[in-house]
């Protein structure tokens, strides 16, 4: 709800940033996410305490927009480096995770992830414009809401570090096959008849001011 309420006002800035201003508002969100791991002793814990929680939504969903703003600005002219710059941000990551505080560079490395993958360039682009990929990014909203409470209903019942590797394999390939059932069930049921309805009242809406006007 936060991140919902305070989008119209981000969305207003960062539409005027030139591609400098996003990338500096972008790198100012995650140091500051990074500085509030390394000063409360959260690095990669990701509790869902409400102030760690509103810190990893506020400066993530702030560096995505500024990522946003600057691939629009840039257009194509960083389309041939696409490749590369997502090779070497799943290597930076790889090398990163295995550093103790590495981790506080893992939002860094997605967002720069997410940018060079935007793209639209290369077989990572065929990769992720495949019928699975695109399937997953529909339900990715709902399947977002929906992951946590299993995960923490399993985790209060069961003890995984006691499973052995087969049984930690399977519950955890069930645990996602349930995630995702799931998800799919509320886009169905629930995301796409309630975007027809937007849809339809923003049609009607449109329609009447335009009769309005004529009259």
């Amino acid at each position: 709800m936060v991140g919902y309420g305070a989008f119209p006002a981000l969305a207003f800035f960062l539409t005027r940033c030139s591609a400098r201003m996003a990338m500096a508002v972008g790198a100012t969100a995650l140091a500051s996410l990074a500085a509030f791991e390394l000063l409360t002793g959260l690095a990669g814990s990701n509790p869902i305490d409400q102030i760690p929680a509103l810190m990893r939504m506020g400066c993530g969903f702030i560096a995505g927009m500024a990522a946003c703003r600057v691939r629009l600005v840039t257009g194509e002219r960083t389309e041939r480096f696409s490749a590369i710059g997502a090779l070497g941000c799943v290597l930076a990551l790889g090398l990163a995770f295995q550093v103790k505080l590495g981790v506080l560079l893992a939002p860094a490395g997605f967002s720069l992830l997410i940018l060079f993958l935007s793209q639209r360039a290369g077989v990572l682009n065929a990769l992720l414009s495949s019928r699975p990929a695109l399937f997953l990014g529909r339900i990715s909203f709902p399947l977002y809401l929906i992951h946590l409470t299993p995960l923490l209903w399993l985790s209060s019942r069961l003890d995984i570090g006691a499973l052995n590797a087969t049984n930690a394999a399977a519950l955890i390939a069930a645990y996602v096959m349930f995630c995702i059932a799931a998800a799919t069930a509320l886009h169905l049921i629930v995301e796409r008849p309630l975007h027809a309805w937007a849809r339809r009242g923003f049609a009607l809406g449109s329609t009447g001011r335009a009769v309005a006007q004529a009259a």
